[in-house]
């Protein structure tokens, strides 16, 4: 779907896919969790959370535990395609973060990366010790000496801002030296380090680690590539980044277990709708929907494509939104004439 063609839908949580971006690069720890309940209100709103559903819809909740919440049958968020020189490509809709429960990986997914002979992912992780990967984030993303964050937000902006820090208990010198962007990631990953979700249970980390050693594991992007993207926006896009991290935070349970759902089920409409209908909403929404999404689908789309070329059968695990709706990776290979079926 193009980036005109979004507007006029309902809005949604936009700040998801934003977030999604490059969260594995800063995201730490969290804390495992022994079980995850999937709760749903009178409304119909979804959320995971590590408590018993009590006292959201008296009398209406349910309450699943989920050890493992795969569904026992259906499609994933996971396609073959085939190119017509008899290549064949896997193609993974990622979560950067994730849970104990979503492990193992369906069957079919551990197939195709056990007859691959090669993993594509963005950027590999595994190359960067964790010292160095938190020196590089802390200088695309602190202020130096002078200003902080605070000079650049506008009075209103930098109360919601405290207002927010301070529920998550993230000290106020802490999210002062960050720029904006850093800011909105930082918020991010408290909140789903609440909801008990991490860096280290990403689906895209764990592919790597199981390939590590096995076969190549190659980058369609990298390191240094995301961080340029993030710090590489104007002040001003980065602000409305923030701002709408802030809008939705009170939200997220629901916001993030919409976007779970979608992904565990294989709904690739629903994903694509969750994730990615909130930019109509946003200040300079069309132009960050591009640079962060768009403009990345396309130079991926050619590196996968010719990547395919050199391996015979390639697995690609990319975060789940470059995957679904009109201009994700899927239907740009399709143009290309790839044969692909949704498993």
């Amino acid at each position: 779907m193009r980036p005109e063609s979004r507007r006029n839908r309902r809005g949604g949580p936009g700040i998801a896919a934003l977030c999604l971006v490059a969260l594995a690069l800063w995201a730490g720890p969290a804390p495992v969790h022994a079980a995850v309940y999937k709760c749903v209100d009178h409304d119909g709103r979804i959320s995971f959370q590590e408590t018993t559903c009590d006292g959201m819809a008296p009398g209406g909740e349910s309450v699943v535990r989920l050890d493992n919440a795969w569904p026992a049958v259906g499609k994933h968020i996971f396609w073959e395609a085939k190119s017509s020189s008899g290549g064949k490509v896997y193609l993974l809709g990622s979560l950067h973060f994730g849970a104990p429960w979503l492990y193992p990986l369906p069957a079919v997914i551990g197939d195709a990366l056990a007859a691959s002979d090669a993993l594509a992912v963005e950027a590999n992780l595994l190359e960067v010790p964790p010292e160095e990967l938190a020196g590089r984030v802390l200088r695309a993303g602190g202020y130096g000496d002078g200003a902080g964050l605070s000079g650049v937000l506008a009075p209103t902006e930098r109360e919601a801002l405290a207002n927010v820090s301070r529920t998550f208990g993230l000290p106020a010198a802490l999210v002062e030296r960050q720029r904006p962007w850093l800011a909105s990631l930082t918020l991010t990953t408290a909140v789903l380090r609440q909801l008990g979700y991490g860096a280290e249970y990403g689906v895209d980390l764990h592919l790597m680690r199981e390939a590590a050693g096995r076969i190549p594991i190659v980058e369609l992007e990298s390191v240094d590539y995301q961080f340029e993207l993030l710090s590489g926006m104007e002040e001003k896009d980065q602000v409305a980044m923030l701002m709408r991290t802030l809008h939705e935070i009170d939200d997220a349970g629901r916001h993030f277990g919409d976007m779970l759902d979608a992904w565990l089920n294989g709904n690739a409409e629903k994903l694509d709708r969750v994730l990615f209908e909130g930019f109509d909403r946003m200040v300079r929404g069309d132009y960050l929907y591009r640079r962060l999404i768009l403009d990345r689908n396309v130079e991926m789309t050619d590196a996968i494509d010719r990547l395919s070329h050199r391996h015979d059968v390639l697995f690609v695990a990319v975060g789940a939104g470059h995957l679904v709706g009109g201009d994700g990776i899927i239907e740009r290979l399709k143009s290309r004439g790839y044969y692909i079926e949704q498993l």
